[in-house]
């Protein structure tokens, strides 16, 4: 015999809705985050006498996980707890960019170590982003989802 699952209470309206307020929160900082890596990472490697060719590897390394992780990620992310994901997400992609100035800090900072920062950051990007929607949906009533779209 199952049981029925308990009722979820109704989300409250956008202005007053908490859950959205911190997730909308926590989407500026992970798109702030995000955009200053496609901006320091390719500076760095120039810094560091980066050749056409491996500016061309490190653009590769930052979309690449979207070519291979796109779709499966997708039937990954249905299957699990969305915001968990996201947060896990955000922190392993943290500890990635953390290690370039770490790295730089010891003088051990080399183009090899810029290319996997850029694939641990789009690694991020693809399970944050393809989980993004499904979380959304659950935290705004079907009424406001547009409005909630729009301040993304």
């Amino acid at each position: 015999m199952t049981t029925a699952p308990a009722p979820v209470a109704p989300a409250p309206p956008l202005s007053r809705n908490r859950d959205f307020a911190l997730l909308w929160s926590g989407e500026a900082v992970s798109v702030l985050g995000s955009m200053t890596t496609l901006v320091i990472l390719p500076v760095l490697a120039v810094s560091l006498g980066a050749s056409a060719g491996w500016m061309g590897v490190l653009t590769a390394a930052v979309w690449l996980p979207w070519l291979v992780l796109g779709l499966p990620a997708g039937a990954w992310v249905d299957r699990g707890d969305n915001r968990r994901l996201m947060i896990a997400a955000d922190l392993l992609g943290a500890l990635v960019l953390a290690s370039v100035p770490l790295a730089w800090a010891l003088g051990v900072l080399g183009l090899p170590h810029l290319v996997l920062a850029a694939l641990g950051s789009g690694v991020k990007d693809v399970v944050f982003r393809t989980a993004y929607p499904g979380l959304l949906t659950r935290l705004v009533r079907p009424q406001d989802l547009e409005a909630a779209n729009g301040r993304v």
